[in-house]
């Protein structure tokens, strides 16, 4: 074993600076995606994985469970015991997620076949008359009987008469969880 010879550096030398090229070259591929990446994408990403997160929102509220973008402005997010709550997308503010690697996703990432807007599930929901939760860009939070849903507002039941009746601003409502019995 001898002295390494002029070649042998050399090719050591171009392998090192291949390497160091390498790793500037995926920084900078990190650093385009984080750039490049939105809320929107990022939750999609998460729905698509099946990943769990919580959603940080505006009236300072917060989701969490498995996220499920059902449509252009609405994600249903689902926790471990099996509740569910949808969320209008302009209202979420944060996304924590466990997994401090994850990076974010680009816009065009995984998107449902299923468009719906709150209100389009509002007006679903409406028609079995569930008890839910709804949370509003205020603060407020009110409980009842989903009795009615319409374009500008929705209707909650509160004692179950016609007479204790919730009028709620539908473009005030950011989110709205469905109540379990027992």
């Amino acid at each position: 074993m001898g002295e390494p010879t002029f070649d042998e550096r050399d090719l050591a030398r171009a392998r090192a600076d291949d390497a160091i090229a390498g790793r500037r070259r995926e920084r900078w591929l990190l650093a385009q995606a984080d750039e490049e990446s939105t809320v929107d994408g990022l939750v999609a990403s998460l729905a698509a994985d099946g990943r769990a997160c919580r959603l940080e929102l505006s009236n300072g509220r917060s989701a969490a469970g498995v996220p499920d973008v059902i449509g252009p402005g609405c994600v249903r997010v689902r926790d471990r015991s099996g509740a569910t709550t949808f969320v209008r997308a302009d209202a979420i503010e944060a996304v924590r997620t466990t997994d401090t690697h994850e990076r974010l996703a680009t816009p065009d990432g995984a998107r449902t076949s299923t468009p719906m807007t709150l209100t389009d599930v509002l007006v679903e929901l409406a028609a079995d008359r569930p008890r839910v939760r709804i949370a509003t860009a205020g603060g407020t939070v009110l409980t009842g009987e989903l009795r009615r849903a319409g374009a500008e507002a929705i209707t909650l039941g509160g004692d179950g008469t016609e007479r204790d009746l919730i009028y709620i601003r539908l473009g005030s409502v950011l989110e709205v969880s469905l109540m379990t019995s027992g």
